[in-house]
Formats: structure tokens, C-alpha cells, sequence
């Protein structure tokens, strides 16, 4: 009960901050003063994103936003690897959170074994994907491994670039939790009592994934 109550709070309370800074940025470059950033003018604004994406003419976006996560990603199998990546993540949090939010019996039958299958893609693509992006997110690992730490440093891990290391690497770490967990809950090896804690942990550690990768993705794709 208490992770119902969390997961769906912080995944609203992001949604909720995320679209509220690309709203307010709109508006300012639109050259509307502080005074439109109403609660109104946002829910509207909301409205009308919300309902562009069920028009087909609102499908641009999506395959604008899609094309320029793959540019990062220019040789043909680097573009697998994202493709592998954000097709199992996309599953793996909508089933995974979606019954455990809504559905007191957990993951079952079918989307149970296609969990599992995204999963296998999940730790392949993401493994693929540190060893192909993981030195363009090192800034973070250089302040704190450095000799000498300026108190400058600390003050840019609010800047957007290490902003993006530190989400890079808290979804790694939540990834690789993921994976091992998923993997230690086939042992038979372990009692019920660490087969609970191993889901536990699964679960909570899939939230910050989803969270980290949402503010990641905010991050990355331009505000247009």
C-alpha cells in the first residue's frame, strides 16, 4: 500500500513539474509577462497538448522527438540500442507499475511473460548503452574523484549537463538493481522472506528508473 501511495504520487507530482516548466517556458518565449502563468492558462495549455496528441497532425511531435533521440545515436546499431531500450523501458513501466499500482495481485499471465522477455531486452540495451554513452556522463564522477574540489563544482551539479550525469546514473544504478533482482527472484536458493524483499526492492527501484528517465528525457529533448 504505502509504494501505491508513493508511486503514484511522485509520478504524478513529476508529470506535474515537468509539463509546468515547458509551459511556462512557452509562454515567456511567446512573449506573455509572469501574470499568464496562472493555474488556468496551465490546465488549458495542458488540455490543448493533451488533445493535439489524439489528432493524427499530433503524431509529428512524437516522431520529431523520436528522430532526434536517435540522431544522438548516428551508426545503424547505436540506433538498435535505443530503439531496444526505450521500446522495453516504455513496457517494463507500464506493466510493472500499472499492476502494481492498480492490481492488488501483482504481474500475471501473458504481460507477466512479456515482462519478462522485455527485461532480457532491458539489460541487453542497457548494458549496450553504457558502454557506448557512459564517457559522455562522467562530469559527475570527475568533481567528486578529483583532488581538489572547487566550491564552484558543487554549485554547477545544479547546471544541465551534470543534472543529466547525475539522472544518467541514478536510471543505470536503478537498471542494474533491476536486473539483479529480477535474476535473484529465479533462484530458489533464497527464502520467501528475501523473495519479498527482492520484489520490494525490484519495485522501488523500477520507480526511481521512471522517474530519473523522465527528467532525463525533459533534459535532453529541446523545449520546441
Amino acid at each position: 500500500m504505502l509504494f501505491r501511495i508513493v508511486a503514484a504520487i511522485s509520478l504524478l507530482a513529476a508529470a506535474g513539474r515537468l509539463t509546468y516548466l515547458r509551459f511556462r517556458d512557452e509562454t515567456f518565449s511567446a512573449g506573455a509577462q509572469s501574470g499568464s502563468l496562472s493555474r488556468a492558462a496551465y490546465f488549458r495549455w495542458l488540455g490543448r497538448r493533451l488533445g493535439a496528441f489524439l489528432r493524427p497532425s499530433g503524431w509529428n511531435e512524437l516522431r520529431a522527438a523520436w528522430a532526434y533521440l536517435c540522431a544522438l545515436y548516428p551508426p545503424p546499431m547505436r540506433n538498435w540500442v535505443i530503439v531496444g531500450l526505450s521500446a522495453s523501458s516504455a513496457y517494463l513501466a507500464a506493466s510493472g507499475l500499472a499492476f502494481a499500482i492498480l492490481s492488488p495481485r501483482g504481474l500475471f499471465g501473458i504481460p507477466l511473460l512479456l515482462h519478462v522477455v522485455a527485461g532480457g531486452v532491458f539489460a541487453v540495451s542497457l548494458s549496450a548503452n553504457v558502454v557506448i554513452r557512459a564517457r559522455e556522463y562522467t562530469s559527475l564522477i570527475d568533481i567528486f574523484t578529483s583532488a581538489e574540489r572547487p566550491l564552484g563544482d558543487f554549485v554547477g551539479l545544479f547546471a544541465r549537463p551534470l543534472r543529466q550525469a547525475l539522472l544518467y546514473w541514478v536510471f543505470v544504478v536503478a537498471g542494474l538493481v533491476l536486473i539483479s533482482t529480477a535474476l535473484f527472484s529465479m533462484v530458489s536458493f533464497f527464502s520467501l522472506r528475501t523473495q519479498t524483499a527482492l520484489i520490494e526492492a525490484h519495485r522501488w527501484s523500477a520507480l526511481a528508473a521512471v522517474l530519473s528517465a523522465m527528467a532525463f528525457l525533459d533534459s535532453v529533448l529541446p523545449r520546441k
